[in-house]
């Protein structure tokens, strides 16, 4: 058949996905636009260029599986717009698909992304290839980098995320006048100020001098700051 555009969007179709996609996927060369957001399509799906190692016919450019169940997405990518946005039970994530896809959309979905980047001389990275932009966003009490990576060719591959969702304390650092890890971020009262890094609130008692910093071997990066001086006293923190 030279079926080129097919939307089902809100219809309820519910059923597993890849029962829905495949038919199409194996047969249907023409076909390049799928859209099948909102139809209650739950389970794993298996591939885009190939599934279970064996090739798929249809030359899709665009694929909407937005607001289903999808659990999985497995096989091999290809280079298409690919939104699996509000997903929330998408817990695994082959890794060929970043990079592999012109834009993959994971807004909004349970994907855990902390194997997937790692931090590295401040900057954040993916572990294979390709490596990541970061572009930063804020809300209110907390601050994030996004992640975007760039493939070895001059086409750029786009991700686009939740970030407090997919890696909020890899991503996610806390704002100013506020102390926590990641987006668990809490304001420090009168007299205390985060402690760098932004883990904890801390300060001196009452009319005394913040003046060190303590960095001994038996300290983590959360250690108060002293106090020195006659009168003095080790200063407080919050918890």
């Amino acid at each position: 058949p030279n079926l080129t555009k097919l939307d089902v969007s809100g219809n309820p179709l519910d059923m597993e996905a890849w029962k829905f996609i495949y038919p199409f996927a194996k047969k249907n060369y023409y076909l390049y636009e799928v859209a099948a957001s909102e139809c209650g399509l739950f389970g794993p799906f298996k591939g885009i260029h190939t599934a279970q190692n064996y090739p798929l016919m249809w030359q899709v450019r665009t694929l909407d599986l937005s607001k289903n169940n999808i659990t999985a997405l497995e096989g091999g990518p290809r280079s298409i717009h690919l939104d699996v946005s509000n997903n929330r039970n998408l817990k695994d994530i082959a890794k060929s698909y970043f990079g592999g896809t012109k834009v993959l959309d994971l807004r909004n979905t349970g994907f855990n992304g902390t194997a997937v980047i790692m931090k590295a001389n401040g900057s954040v990275q993916a572990v294979e290839k390709p490596t990541l932009r970061e572009v930063s966003t804020t809300n209110g009490t907390w601050t994030c980098k996004e992640v975007r990576p760039l493939k070895p060719s001059a086409e750029k591959s786009i991700v686009l995320i939740t970030p407090e969702d997919f890696a909020p304390k890899e991503l996610c650092t806390c704002v100013d006048g506020f102390a926590g890890v990641g987006t668990s971020c809490i304001k420090c009262t009168s007299g205390f100020e985060p402690l760098p890094p932004n883990k904890e609130c801390c300060g001196c008692p009452e009319g005394k001098a913040r003046v060190d910093f303590d960095r001994s071997a038996n300290s983590s990066d959360s250690a108060c700051l002293r106090c020195y001086g006659k009168g003095c006293a080790v200063s407080s923190c919050q918890h």
